[in-house]
This record gives C-alpha cells, sequence and structure tokens, in this order.
C-alpha cells in the first residue's frame, strides 16, 4: 500500500500527476485564464494527494537558495519535486527565483528575478528581472501564497 511503504520516483508513472525532475517543467494547473492549461494538473504527492501537498522555499544558504519546490506535509513522506520548472534561467545560468512585488506601485505582483541579486548591490547576481506571467505561476495554482 502505497499509505505506509515509502516513496520510489523511479516505479512511479505519471498517471498521478507526479512528475520526475527530467518533466518538472511541463506541469501545471488551471488559474481560471489560461486555457491552454487546463488539462494539465499540480503535481502532487502520490501518496497522500493535493491535500497533503505543501509550497516551500529553500533557506539555506547554497546554489538552491530561494529556489522553490513542492514537499508532502507528512513527515515521514520523501516525496520533492521541484516548482520552478517553468521559470527562466538568468545570465549567471540558475534558475530564477520568484518573489513578490512590495512597493506601492506594483505592490502584491509576482516577479521573477536572479537568486544573487542585482548589480549594484554588492551581490553576485547578474540583476535578472521579468513579471511572472500564468504560464510561470500555473503549476503552483492555490499553494502560492504572498508570505512564502
Amino acid at each position: 500500500c502505497t499509505s505506509c511503504q515509502p516513496f520510489d520516483p523511479t516505479s512511479q508513472g505519471n498517471s498521478s500527476g507526479t512528475t520526475s525532475s527530467s518533466t518538472a517543467g511541463s506541469q501545471g494547473t488551471i488559474l481560471g485564464r489560461n486555457p491552454t492549461l487546463s488539462n494539465r494538473t499540480q503535481p502532487q504527492c502520490p501518496q497522500h494527494g493535493l491535500r497533503a501537498t505543501k509550497l516551500s522555499r529553500v533557506r539555506k544558504e547554497g546554489d538552491n537558495t530561494l529556489r522553490t519546490f513542492f514537499t508532502c506535509k507528512m513527515k515521514s513522506c520523501q516525496y520533492f519535486h521541484w516548482a520552478d520548472g517553468p521559470f527562466p534561467s538568468c545570465q549567471c545560468g540558475k534558475k530564477a527565483v520568484l518573489r513578490i512585488s512590495k512597493t506601492e506601485k506594483s505592490g502584491g505582483r509576482w516577479f521573477l528575478c536572479c537568486a544573487g541579486g542585482g548589480r549594484g548591490n554588492n551581490n553576485n547576481g547578474c540583476g535578472h528581472f521579468t513579471w511572472a506571467t500564468d504560464d510561470h505561476l500555473a503549476p503552483l495554482s492555490t499553494l502560492l501564497t504572498p508570505l512564502l
């Protein structure tokens, strides 16, 4: 039974709506604004379903700092899936990270930027910036909150 056995991503197919890391960019979910996404599903834990799936951000310093990923809320579950498959890469060669604007003019709007930061801030980033589109946000669906 999948409820009591550890998750083995090599033995699972895509019929449950999950993907392997090699197909991470091909999955999404409907936001109601883009009809081309209507037949896609949000990545979810194959053992515990969508209700147990949560969206998190890498907080540990390193190559993946600030990247978003899906994981299961159940402590014993090993489900993991990068959530940034549809995000572009910046000039540094890393995946752009999803952030939310906190300015008065564009507050609450999602954008993609370099994880290293911008130019002129004494950071190692390339300064990449682009506003997030429905295609970028669709795989994150209802799990996306401004507090992420």
